[in-house]
């Protein structure tokens, strides 16, 4: 299997279970967040991410380099971020439980999103 091959039933998967997508990812573990955007007239969080397969480099699963970014339809959200200027900010795991996502952070913080869509 490709890794556009890859991407597409990756894409499936987050239509039908996006819990079951972070899991299979790995919660996203290891990716390095470029940007957190959010977009209060449209109730829309976009989070950028270096490298979707973060969670496998090193491991034979590990396709190759895939940014993203995560376009989430917000009800509501909570934010804190504790980084100073040089820390790279990336991801230590991704929860999902109904409609509440949880983002934790390293080295610290977390984003907690209430979410129509992901």
């Amino acid at each position: 299997m490709n890794s556009d091959d890859l991407l597409k039933q990756m894409q499936m998967m987050l239509t039908q279970d996006t819990q079951s997508f972070f899991e299979h990812l790995g919660g996203l573990h290891g990716s390095e967040v470029l940007s957190i955007f959010f977009n209060e007239q449209k109730k829309e969080c976009m989070i950028k991410v270096d490298d979707l397969y973060a969670n496998f480099v090193g491991l034979p699963e590990y396709k190759n380099l895939k940014n993203i970014t995560l376009l989430i339809d917000v009800k509501g959200y909570n934010i804190c971020i504790d980084k100073q200027a040089d820390d790279v900010l990336s991801i230590y795991d991704v929860e999902i439980k109904n409609d509440y996502l949880k983002v934790l952070f390293s080295p610290s913080g977390y984003l907690e999103i209430c979410f129509l869509n992901i």
